[in-house]
């Protein structure tokens, strides 16, 4: 499955962290950090970053059933993408017992639709929506290794776009648009997918290019969007200096999956294959309401699905935990949760402190049904002493 970055070498120059993602004999490679973390941090909350993501794939859509199709098969509602093109859903994938195949983001172009996709899912993605292909003018493609996603994120990406931008091929201008549409554009010379979310609080740009095109657009964003103080690599006062340009009020600056993930446990941002995976159930992954609908017609799991909303409940949910002020350890992926009588009633699936909230530690967890309401209080244990932690309601611990 080896996909390298297409802009590796650049990162690299750029004294970039490496680590993988998932089992190292995937190939798959992430940059943890550019070894400032702090300000990295603070340029997403108030500024912009640029991120690469060699995690994300794209299946390709093509065919005049596809809409009808999807709609058929995944829990959102897809049917006004068919009516109103260049807009995007969130939603799973399911087998037929209702688990997770797959987290989804659908994005509907007019002629053609993508899938914005862990690179690990994809595949399994392609072969089994393909084995309900009959009749229906639907092609799926997987196209990994011909595009390459990367991701704007801060509140001066807008502005960074107004730059960058050269022409619109398709939809609004990316820097104006509605959140949740879709625009083509180019910038560098080159054609970009643009999808304009806002998760995190802040505006979120996912941008798709052609692999061969990457390098370009990317270093089109940080030759505009950063102040010419800041590219002095590895000089980490630069982010304090000014020379009075545009870049100067953008201030962008490269980041890494460190960053992120500590914006995306605050914002109350869940990920597939971290905190909810292939054995998970929708209503298990606190996200539900944002990915399924209870209004449309058939799908694969559906029967599942509904039956737990209408009769019943899970058995675990994922939430949010703060850990007591003060607490020695982060808690480590998989800790055991226990309650206060010191039965074993979950673990905790990604942790970070958070700047936000004074350096209090923050955790999703999955736990038992009944542990999972606001206030309740837990025990989750480290490598030096157990700490307490307190369910909050909802995922989201730091509003935007």
């Amino acid at each position: 499955m080896a996909i390298p970055s297409p802009i590796r070498s650049e990162l690299l120059r750029r004294r970039a962290e490496i680590v993988p993602y998932g089992h190292p004999d995937a190939g798959i490679e992430l940059v943890q950090s550019f070894g400032a973390l702090d300000l990295e941090y603070a340029a997403l909350r108030t500024n912009a970053v640029l991120i690469d993501q060699p995690q994300r794939a794209t299946i390709e859509i093509t065919g005049s059933d596809r809409i009808d199709f999807l709609d058929r098969m995944l829990t959102q509602q897809l049917k006004p993408l068919a009516e109103k093109p260049l807009g995007t859903r969130n939603s799973f994938w399911l087998n037929r017992q209702g688990r997770i195949v797959a987290d989804l983001r659908v994005l509907e172009l007019g002629d053609r639709a993508q899938f914005d996709v862990d690179v690990h899912a994809a595949q399994t993605v392609i072969q089994t929506l393909s084995d309900y292909i009959f009749t229906e003018d639907v092609q799926l493609r997987d196209q990994t290794r011909t595009g390459h996603r990367l991701a704007l994120i801060g509140p001066t990406s807008a502005m960074l776009l107004e730059q960058a931008v050269e022409s619109v091929q398709t939809g609004e201008h990316p820097a104006t648009m509605e959140i949740g549409n879709v625009s083509i554009a180019t910038i560098a010379g080159a054609s970009v997918v643009i999808d304009r979310q806002t998760r995190l609080g802040v505006d979120e740009f996912a941008m798709l290019a052609r692999a061969d095109d990457a390098e370009r657009v990317y270093l089109k964003l940080l030759e505009l969007g950063m102040p010419e103080q800041l590219d002095a690599i590895g000089d980490e006062q630069a982010a304090f200096n000014s020379d009075g340009s545009p870049a100067d009020t953008i201030r962008l600056r490269p980041a890494g999956w460190h960053a992120f993930n500590t914006v995306r446990i605050e914002a109350g941002v869940p990920m597939f294959y971290l905190d909810f995976g292939p054995d998970s159930l929708p209503a298990e992954t606190g996200v539900f309401e944002d990915r399924v609908s209870l209004t449309k017609g058939c799908y694969l799991g559906q029967e599942i699905v509904a039956r737990m909303h209408s009769l019943g409940h899970p058995k675990k949910v994922l939430v949010a935990l703060r850990c007591e002020d003060g607490a020695a350890d982060q808690p480590v992926s998989g800790a055991p949760i226990m309650d206060m009588q010191g039965a074993e009633v979950g673990a905790v699936t990604s942790s970070s402190p958070s700047p936000l909230l004074g350096g209090s530690i923050l955790c999703f967890a999955m736990v038992k049904w009944g542990i999972h309401e606001p206030g309740t209080v837990v025990s989750i244990s480290t490598d030096s002493e157990p700490i307490s932690a307190t369910v909050q309601q909802p995922l989201r611990c730091v509003e935007p």
